[in-house]
C-alpha cells in the first residue's frame, strides 16, 4: 500500500482502503474509522472526505447528507493532526465527481457550505512540479514576497485589509520584476532577467488564498462569496493592470503607447528557467520614456495570461476600452520562433485548439459575426527596412542584429499565402502590404501569427478598436519575438528601435 499521495485523483485511482474508511496522510495511517456512510483521507495536510457510493440518503433530504456528514466530522475530527483540525475545513467528494467545501463553525455546531472556490486549478497545482519548484525556490527575492504575502493572510481583521493587501502585494510584484530587468538589461554581458517566477509567484499567492482565508474566522462568510473578486485583484496588480499603474502623462504632446506580452507557456512554463520575451519585453519598457524630444512616447505595459477561460470572460476587452480615447498605440508582443521578429499582418477569428495553460482546449471563432481577418496598422515602411542582397548574412542570423519580417501569411477555407520567401532563403524582405485584405476569400483558419493567443489577443484587439470606430484614431498590430535565452537583451534592443520608429509617426 502507498502512503503518500500527491493528489486526490489519484488517490481514487489507488483505490486505498482500510477498515471500511479510507484515511492516509504522506508516511502515516491513522486508526479505521468504520463507517458505511463516508471515508476520508489527507493529502499534503489537506483533509477530503468523501461520500460512499454504497450510502443512499433519503431522497426527502440534502439537510439529511449534511447532519450525517457532520456527525462523521464530528467524530473523526478529534483524531486529525492538530493542525487539520485546526484548519475547520475540508474538500466534500459527492458520487460521481461533484465536490464542494465545507467549514465548520464550532459555536454553531453547523457545517458551512463554502462553495468550490478553494479548490486549485491546474496552473496551481503545477507549482509542485519538480522543475517549477526548482527555479522558484532559487529565487530568494519572489519567495519572501509570498512568505510575507502568507503571514499578512493569517492577520486580517476585515475584507477592508484583505483588499488592502492583495492590491498592494500585487504592484510590489509587478514593480519587483520590472525593477530587476531593467535595472540589468543595459549592462553588458549577462542573461537578461528572467519573468518566469512572476508568474509562479502569482499562482502561488492565489494558492494561499485559497488554502489560508477559510481558516480565518474573521474573513471565513465574507469570502464564501467574494474569493473570486479578491483573486482578481491580486491578479490585475500582477499584470501590471490597475489603472493606478497605468502613469501616462496629462500632457498630450507625448504620445502614449500601451504594449501587452504574455505568461510562459509550453515548455518554458514548467522549466526551471521559466520565462517568456514578451514578458520580459513589456517589464523592461513599462513606464519608459522613448523618443527624441521633438516626438516623445511614454510607454506602458501589461501581461496577459494563457487561459481562454479568462479571454471568453472578455478580460483583453474590459481592460482595454477605458484606455481606447487614451492612447495612440497599442502593440502586444508574444513569443515566437527561435531568432527571427515577425511584424504579423493579419489576425484571424479563429481559434485552432491548441491547449492554454490549465490544459483547456477551444475550438472556433472568436468573435461569431465579426470579420473573417483584420490587418495591422504599424506603420511597417517605416519599421522595416528592405532586405537586399548585400545582407544576406542577416537572412541566416550571422549579422550581429537580427532580422524583422513582415509576415503576410494566412490559410482561409478557400486560400493561403505563405510566410515571408526571404525568411527560408536569401531573397527580398517586403515592408509593405503586397496584396489587398479584399483578396482573402473563405472563413479564418490561420491568422499570419497563427490560431493560438499570440493571434487571439491582437484580434480582439483589432475587433475592439473597430468596433468602437476608433481605427482611425489609432495604431495597433502584434510582433512575435525570438524565444532563444541568448537573444534576449538583443531582442530588447530591436524592440527600442522598433518602438522609437513608431514614434516618429505617432
Amino acid at each position: 500500500m502507498r502512503t503518500t499521495l500527491q493528489d486526490p485523483a489519484e488517490f481514487q485511482a489507488e483505490q486505498v482502503s482500510s477498515g471500511g474508511y479510507l484515511f492516509q496522510r504522506e508516511g502515516t495511517e491513522h486508526a479505521p474509522v468504520a463507517d458505511d456512510r463516508f471515508g476520508h483521507y489527507l493529502v499534503g495536510g489537506n483533509l477530503y472526505i468523501r461520500q460512499k457510493a454504497s450510502y443512499k440518503p433519503p431522497k426527502s433530504g440534502a439537510t439529511n447528507v449534511e447532519a450525517a456528514l457532520l456527525a462523521y466530522y464530528k467524530k473523526i475530527r478529534a483524531k486529525l493532526p492538530a493542525q487539520v483540525a485546526a484548519q475547520n475545513y475540508f474538500e466534500y467528494q459527492k458520487p460521481g465527481g461533484g465536490r464542494t467545501y465545507f467549514q465548520y463553525d464550532a459555536r454553531a455546531d453547523k457545517l458551512v457550505d463554502i462553495g468550490n472556490s478553494f479548490a486549485y486549478t491546474k496552473e496551481e497545482k503545477d507549482v509542485n512540479k519538480a522543475k517549477v519548484k526548482q527555479g522558484y525556490q532559487a529565487d530568494k527575492e519572489a519567495v519572501a514576497l509570498v512568505n510575507a504575502f502568507k503571514t499578512k493572510l493569517n492577520t486580517l481583521k476585515d475584507a477592508q485589509e484583505l483588499e488592502d493587501l492583495v492590491v498592494s502585494t500585487g504592484v510590489q510584484l509587478w514593480d519587483k520584476f520590472a525593477q530587476r530587468i531593467k535595472g540589468n538589461a543595459g549592462r553588458a554581458g549577462g542573461a537578461l532577467p528572467l519573468d518566469g517566477n512572476l508568474y509562479w509567484a502569482r499562482l502561488h499567492m492565489m494558492r494561499l488564498l485559497r488554502a489560508e482565508l477559510p481558516k480565518n474566522r474573521n474573513l471565513l462568510n465574507h469570502v464564501k462569496s467574494q474569493l473570486p473578486q479578491y483573486m482578481q485583484l491580486l491578479d490585475q496588480a500582477s499584470r501590471g493592470m490597475r489603472d493606478a499603474q497605468i502613469g501616462f502623462p496629462a500632457d498630450r504632446k507625448v504620445k502614449r503607447i500601451l504594449i501587452a506580452g504574455f505568461d510562459p507557456f509550453d515548455k518554458l512554463r514548467i522549466n526551471d528557467k521559466a520565462r517568456n520575451i514578451s514578458a520580459q519585453v513589456a517589464l523592461h519598457f513599462d513606464g519608459q520614456t522613448l523618443g527624441a524630444r521633438k516626438k516623445q512616447a511614454r510607454i506602458e505595459a501589461v501581461i496577459f495570461p494563457v487561459s481562454y477561460e479568462a479571454f471568453d470572460r472578455k478580460q483583453v476587452e474590459k481592460f482595454l476600452a477605458p484606455y481606447l480615447d487614451k492612447v495612440d498605440a497599442i502593440v502586444t508582443f508574444s513569443q515566437g520562433e527561435a531568432k527571427v521578429i515577425d511584424i504579423e499582418r493579419f489576425y484571424a477569428n479563429y481559434r485552432g485548439g491548441a491547449g492554454d495553460n490549465n490544459a483547456q482546449s477551444a475550438r472556433g471563432k472568436i468573435a461569431p459575426g465579426k470579420p473573417a481577418f483584420y490587418e495591422t496598422t504599424l506603420p511597417t515602411k517605416k519599421m522595416i527596412p528592405r532586405l537586399g542582397w548585400k545582407n544576406l548574412g542577416r537572412t541566416f542570423g550571422i549579422g550581429k542584429r537580427q532580422f524583422v519580417y513582415f509576415d503576410q501569411s494566412y490559410l482561409s477555407t478557400q486560400g493561403k499565402e505563405n510566410e515571408p520567401f526571404a525568411k527560408r532563403f536569401p531573397g527580398h524582405n517586403f515592408n509593405r502590404p503586397y496584396f489587398p485584405i479584399s483578396k482573402i476569400k473563405g472563413s479564418a483558419i490561420r491568422g499570419s501569427g497563427s490560431n493560438f493567443f499570440s493571434n487571439e489577443l491582437p484580434y480582439r484587439v483589432a475587433n475592439l478598436i473597430h468596433t468602437k470606430n476608433k481605427q482611425k484614431d489609432l495604431t495597433y498590430g502584434h510582433i512575435h519575438l525570438p524565444h532563444k535565452e541568448h537573444l534576449a537583451k538583443r531582442t530588447v534592443k530591436e524592440v527600442d528601435v522598433l518602438l522609437k520608429r513608431l514614434i516618429k509617426t505617432l
